[in-house]
């Protein structure tokens, strides 16, 4: 059934209704506190995603009344942070699973454990420091480098079943005792 051409449907505005940018100016706890039309209001998360606001954050809020939520983030001036409770599973299914850093990245935990048929590390250096590296290889130990440099403080022991070196050049042998048995 149609209307009567005299009568015309109006659209409603309500002059509360809020779509669009907020500054952060302040946070109460997790809770952004936002401007608005001239006006600091309270805003709610209600994004698909963990994120910590900061002042100066630039969110994208709708709002009617006086409740306002937070449905995006224009401009984050803080950094980003997930956090979750209990135990955390990343996975790429049928995929790899790719993390880079522009400036970096760093893993951190109390015990770092890496469980891989096969580890590549590419580098132009590394730099490894610890107080006890101990490291078991049940066939072959391979090293090759231009050149190789070794400094113990402390004692230097190598024992084996056999042992053989090998020069084109000259061994220089520098001690105040030298035993051969």
């Amino acid at each position: 059934m149609s209307a009567p051409p005299s009568q015309t449907i109006q659209t409603l505005t309500l002059v509360d209704d809020y779509l669009g940018p907020a500054r952060v100016r302040s946070m109460e706890g997790a809770t952004p506190i936002v401007e608005v039309g001239g006006r600091e209001v309270r805003a709610s998360l209600a994004l698909a995603f963990p994120y910590e606001c900061a002042a100066g954050d630039s969110l994208l809020v709708i709002g009617r009344g006086e409740r306002f939520f937070v449905i995006g983030v224009l401009e984050s001036r803080g950094a980003v942070a997930l956090r979750f409770m209990g135990d955390v599973r990343i996975q790429a299914v049928g995929g790899k699973l790719e993390l880079e850093g522009d400036e970096g990245v760093r893993v951190r935990g109390r015990s770092i454990e890496l469980v891989a048929h096969k580890v590549k590390t590419l580098a132009d250096s590394i730099v490894e420091r610890a107080n006890d590296v101990y490291r078991r290889v049940k066939d072959t130990l391979s090293e090759h480098s231009g050149e190789k440099r070794v400094l113990v403080d402390g004692a230097l022991s190598t024992r084996a079943e056999s042992a053989s070196t090998a020069t084109s050049g000259v061994i220089t042998m520098n001690g105040k005792e030298i035993h051969l048995s």
